[in-house]
């Protein structure tokens, strides 16, 4: 994962896809025992998170493929942490074609 993220190729953050959940894991397994004693902070942590993804996923509803996290500035922000085929694969190409259809190009000579 360091050698992926200091090199100069990008190739993508697909390529570290596998991590995360390693990350996660990792993390909760660190702080599990903590959490354990204080059951309170545990289902308030848990419950919030739960309430604060079903606003957020609301909030984007049906562009899941965009979706950016809250923290991260949501999906208007998404392009300052990706690009290329990391961000978009052209999941938007139906809107595209309906918005064509009703707004035709403009035909004739150009000169």
């Amino acid at each position: 994962m360091t050698l992926a993220l200091m090199s100069r190729l990008n190739l993508g953050q697909r390529y570290l896809l596998i991590f995360y959940p390693l990350l996660i894991l990792f993390t909760v397994d660190q702080i599990w025992p903590w959490l354990q004693k204080r059951k309170a902070v545990l289902y308030l942590f848990c419950g919030g998170c739960i309430l604060f993804q079903i606003f957020a996923l609301q909030t984007v509803r049906p562009h899941y493929l965009s979706y950016f996290n809250r923290l991260a500035g949501g999906p208007e922000s998404g392009y300052q942490y990706l690009l290329d085929s990391n961000l978009d694969w052209g999941q938007d190409l139906p809107a595209a074609r309906a918005a064509l259809e009703k707004f035709p190009p403009q035909t004739g000579n150009v000169v």
